[in-house]
């Protein structure tokens, strides 16, 4: 996780992103018992929301520090971190209302909303349990 923190913070640092927050089953943990998940979900805030290749510079900036893309997701460690970008009033305050965590040192910012809110983001964003997502 250390390293899912150090490069979401590198990514924001390097205006690749304005903010970031973690969410789905990592996010979900904070308020529930542990669950098994097989991937990391992070909402992003980006300089140009209406580009068509929306998530391309975070992409591009993964593999400049050598990380390789699988499907819609960049492999850090053993971690799959899929990067959905704020589409929404809903999103976009999850962004907004998330807390700084400490993570071995290092800051990483985590979706803070109460429970029933939380359910409801997940919902809206399509994760299916065990930190799947249906096609959209």
């Amino acid at each position: 996780m250390r390293e899912i923190a150090q490069l979401l913070n590198q990514l924001r640092d390097a205006d690749v992103v304005l903010q970031y927050a973690l969410f789905g089953t990592f996010a979900q943990m904070r308020y529930t018992a542990p669950v098994a998940t097989e991937d990391v979900d992070v909402l992003v805030r980006v300089p140009e929301p209406n580009r068509l290749d929306v998530l391309s510079d975070i992409y591009a900036f993964c593999k400049q520090k050598g990380y390789t893309a699988e499907g819609e997701a960049v492999r850090i460690g053993t971690w799959p971190l899929q990067f959905i970008p704020a589409f929404d009033d809903l999103t976009s305050e999850a962004i907004d209302s998330a807390e700084s965590v400490s993570i071995e040192g290092i800051s990483l910012r985590v979706v803070r909303v109460e429970r029933r809110t939380l359910e409801r983001l997940v919902a809206h964003l399509g994760v299916t349990g065990i930190g799947q997502h249906e096609s959209r």
